[in-house]
């Protein structure tokens, strides 16, 4: 008989655990972004714009882990994220002017950890999306999950979100030699941190909860609680940095999922959902 012979892609993350849709079974995010499918509905997942020709192309999770996107941005081209669209529902979606955008193709090559695709933030200037429809403080209540690399100790402040004039801040902070997650209102209050545990990847998986009582912390398997109560008058509007270039972000992002509601029980869950796919500790 005949042997019928399968060729296998070795592309980018082709095979992943199967961690299940994050929003199918944890619903009513307000904003949700990744370069994986967050839920069965979800179709494009990123929009791009290569440096060689200024061309712009959608993607899905599936074209980019199939090498698709690379392709397209070709050998030795840079490929900057112009959408991260938000896979919630809600149409939150996270866009960035060329001077600001992020990569996700770095000189031709995928940008990825332990080769699972990355957006890139690690770079010269400062760079950062802009949320759509910025998520509003409505509920009195935030929960922030997500997970990236804390590549650079020369700023102290490195934010993954935050509000239109800094007065909300949520990201990695430097303290003289030790590294926190921290959660801030600039100028009102300090809602507090938690030092992140030794890794030497220094690759998170992080979360947060800020309500009118106490805030709480997650860092891989690390727990903490804030110092003060968490109220806002501005809505989270930026992922990556702040409304300046103060406090941009120096790593690598993967997901990010927005609540505004206290979703703290389901905590160990969603970042056991991002553990399992992204592999972080």
């Amino acid at each position: 008989g005949s042997m019928n012979i399968i060729a296998i892609s070795n592309h980018i993350g082709a095979f992943r655990p199967g961690s299940g849709y994050l929003l199918d079974s944890y619903p009513g995010a307000a904003a949700a972004y990744s370069l994986r499918s967050l839920s069965r509905d979800t179709t494009n997942v990123v929009r791009v714009q290569r440096y060689s020709d200024s061309q712009q192309e959608d993607f899905t999770a599936q074209e980019i882990l199939d090498g698709e996107l690379e392709t397209w941005v070709g050998a030795g081209v840079r490929g900057d994220v112009v959408t991260w669209y938000d896979q919630s529902g809600n149409s939150n979606h996270a866009t960035a002017t060329t001077q600001f955008s992020p990569i996700i193709v770095d000189n031709g090559v995928q940008v990825q950890v332990g080769g699972i695709p990355m957006v890139d933030f690690t770079l010269a200037g400062y760079k950062r999306l802009t949320i759509s429809s910025p998520v509003a403080y409505a509920n009195a209540e935030y929960t922030f999950f997500g997970n990236g690399t804390q590549e650079s100790d020369v700023n102290n402040k490195e934010i993954f979100l935050s509000g239109f004039t800094g007065a909300f801040e949520f990201g990695f902070q430097v303290v003289g030699s030790e590294k926190r997650i921290f959660a801030d209102r600039r100028s009102q209050a300090f809602l507090g941190n938690l030092a992140l545990p030794a890794n030497g990847l220094r690759y998170y998986a992080v979360a947060c909860m800020v309500n009118q009582t106490q805030p709480q912390f997650s860092a891989n398997t690390a727990q903490g609680v804030g110092t003060s109560a968490g109220s806002f008058t501005n809505a989270v509007a930026y992922i990556g940095g702040g409304p300046t270039s103060s406090g941009d972000f120096q790593g690598k992002m993967g997901d990010w999922i927005l609540y505004d509601t206290d979703r703290w029980t389901s905590q160990p869950a969603i970042q056991a959902n991002i553990n399992n796919y992204y592999s972080i500790y």
